[in-house]
């Protein structure tokens, strides 16, 4: 009997592929199947995956045309032949050889529909828990019921029970971008709990690639925020629901201006989010809707302006800090560069926690500064949620020149995204 198969969907992969492989071959749990669909890579993805089909008879290798991870999962999903499924991107790996084998003993010994662990970040030979979201971490084992699961990510730390997958009709939506929060939340909505670990049970590797939005990942992203809300509120899942509702300051520039050049597809998008926010029939928030027609546009056209403003104001400055070395800081820093600004450092308040150096630039610890504050200017690039307690602390140490940069302003900056 096959006890878990772990479905791959793998497009141009072939940099971090092997790791990943291996840590799935090398686990403890033997009974299980190793699911790859290459998604129509042009590197040399599919000659290592059919390397390793040769040697190992536990592997089936699938082949589709460039249509995304989501369809991928999907025909994973309809082969698998394991009780349990298990989803692994291709550049991250487990933690350790025996994770598999604790997450399945654990599933049928609790009869859990879904069961998993914690999630870990790995980026550039550190591994850490910086920048994980909410509900990420897990301080105890127990049962956690849908009304109070707290996040809509991270579905890869779980495996889920196929044959509730398949009776229940659960798939990934076939969205371009942000198809497995959807996939994830209906599947917790349904199975009614989840049963977590405080173990880490997945290996994220964190910012080695950039996204990049055209017209059709745009509107894919939009769909899955609004499904998100749709399916949250519909349950009662108010945990997820607000961790959903922060994440709407971070909506890509491309939605935003196929919104405003009357991309119909996108203008129902958003409006489907803003009554699903209004009604509030199922959750009470105060959170704040999307921005539409004369608001939105005079909005970017100010965003655009202040965009012009801080170029202007940095081009003046001889000591630039970027506080946060994560996916945001990398961004900044890249949109500077490109701009012309040279940022001399990222910095962070625990060194130890992050990778000596980042795209070129070293990580030093905020307090390295402390004597130089008076000269230097602090952009911190962070999430929302942890930029209020940032600018706390730098102001506390004195520096006064401080500017937070907010997601959707760092988007906008871009100006008009290409699709």
């Amino acid at each position: 009997m096959i006890k878990t198969s772990v479905i791959v969907p793998c497009y141009n992969a072939e940099t971090y592929l092997r790791e990943c492989v291996e840590s799935i071959l090398s686990q403890t749990l033997r009974e299980i199947e190793v699911i790859f669909i290459d998604d129509g890579s042009t590197d040399c993805t599919l000659d290592i995956l059919e390397e390793y089909q040769k040697k190992f008879d536990n592997i089936k290798l699938m082949r589709q045309e460039n249509q995304g991870s989501g369809i991928a999962r999907n025909q994973g999903i309809k082969v698998a032949e394991g009780e349990y499924i298990a989803f692994m991107d291709a550049d991250d790996f487990y933690p350790a050889p025996t994770t598999l084998e604790k997450l399945y003993t654990t599933a049928v010994e609790k009869g859990a529909v879904i069961c998993g662990g914690s999630a870990c970040n790995y980026r550039e030979g550190a591994y850490t828990f910086n920048g994980l979201d909410a509900g990420h971490l897990f301080s105890e084992d127990g049962w956690i019921d849908k009304r109070d699961f707290p996040t809509s990510g991270g579905y890869w730390r779980f495996i889920f029970n196929s044959d509730f997958l398949k009776k229940r009709g659960i798939f990934f939506p076939d969205y371009l971008r942000f198809q497995d929060p959807p996939f994830f939340l209906e599947t917790i909505a349904q199975a009614g709990r989840v049963y977590c670990l405080k173990e880490v049970t997945y290996v994220h590797r964190k910012a080695h690639r950039q996204a990049f939005f055209t017209k059709e990942r745009a509107i894919g992203y939009a769909k899955g925020i609004r499904d998100c809300l749709m399916i949250s509120q519909r349950e009662g899942m108010s945990a997820a629901y607000l961790q959903v509702l922060s994440l709407l300051p971070g909506v890509p520039s491309a939605c935003m201006y196929l919104f405003a050049e009357k991309c119909s597809e996108m203008q129902n998008i958003i409006y489907q989010i803003n009554r699903v926010i209004a009604d509030n029939s199922g959750i009470k928030t105060d959170a704040p809707q999307l921005k539409e027609g004369e608001e939105l546009s005079y909005y970017l056209r100010d965003v655009q302006e202040e965009k012009k403003k801080l170029l202007e104001r940095l081009k003046q400055e001889n000591k630039i800090l970027i506080y946060g070395a994560g996916v945001m800081g990398k961004k900044a820093n890249a949109f500077f560069s490109t701009n012309g600004i040279a940022i001399e450092a990222f910095v962070v308040s625990n060194v130890e926690d992050n990778a000596a150096w980042v795209d070129g630039l070293q990580v030093k610890g905020i307090d390295e500064y402390v004597n130089e504050r008076k000269s230097c200017t602090v952009i911190i690039a962070t999430y929302p949620a942890q930029q209020e307690e940032i600018r706390k602390l730098l102001w506390e140490k004195g520096f006064e020149k401080v500017y937070p940069l907010l997601p959707e302003k760092y988007y906008l900056f871009e100006g008009k995204v290409s699709y």
